[in-house]
């Protein structure tokens, strides 16, 4: 058997190559370049393990992240109340941006618009003229959140991401039932540009930030 010790012709036993392994000493190159390896196999294997294992979680606390995000621009979040049961007053919908007609047969809840945004078969180039964003491609279909009041809706919550400082921002805008008016801005990622997220949480800061927004978003929707 292999790595087992054997017997020599003088009948004493021989290290197998287990035990001449264990042999050699500490600073050995050898000794220490197989540890090396066999250490990082090791790590590979259980941080492998742990991201399958814990990704179900990332996902519904990505989910429920999104959720209390839209509920305080929105200004619908209440203290002793869950995340999920406040959500229920939000109906998400599917929209195709080139019609602006929801799209009934994309589940809005499995829809992933930034992995969309990525994949050539779903996205289409911005031309440059109206690539207010620096996006320079989109996805064909957008999930935007409804909330109504006596089937009236109130607040129309749209997705918008573009380049900041470093990376990319991504947050949501809330505009008014005429669809017109800004009523809110906040951003849940930023990225390398510190500060964004803190500052679209202060209430003057983020009715400027928003206006701001709102104003490039309308320009590039008017043009």
């Amino acid at each position: 058997m292999p790595g087992s010790p054997t017997n020599s012709s003088d009948g004493q036993k021989r290290p197998g190559l287990i035990g001449r392994f264990l042999a050699l000493p500490n600073d050995s190159t050898v000794k220490t370049l197989v540890v090396a390896l066999l250490l990082c196999l090791v790590c590979s294997v259980l941080l492998s393990t742990a991201a399958v294992s814990l990704k179900p979680l990332q996902v519904a606390n990505r989910d429920l992240d999104r959720k209390r995000i839209i509920l305080e621009v929105t200004k619908l979040m209440r203290a002793g109340t869950s995340l999920d049961e406040l959500f229920k007053q939000v109906e998400p919908k599917v929209v195709d941006l080139a019609t602006g007609k929801y799209v009934d047969s994309i589940d809005p809840n499995q829809y992933d618009q930034r992995k969309a945004a990525k994949d050539p078969l779903q996205n289409v180039a911005i031309p440059q003229d109206r690539d207010i964003a620096h996006i320079k491609r989109r996805a064909k279909y957008a999930t935007v959140y409804l909330y109504k009041e006596k089937d009236k809706v109130k607040y129309f919550v749209l997705p918008i991401h573009g380049y900041g400082l470093w990376s990319t921002l991504y947050g949501f805008l809330v505009l008014e039932g005429d669809a017109n008016t800004v009523f809110g801005l906040q951003y849940y990622e930023q990225g390398g540009n510190p500060g964004v997220r803190r500052r679209s949480r202060q209430p003057e800061m983020a009715k400027e930030m928003a206006w701001k927004v709102g104003l490039r978003f309308a320009r590039g929707a008017s043009d």
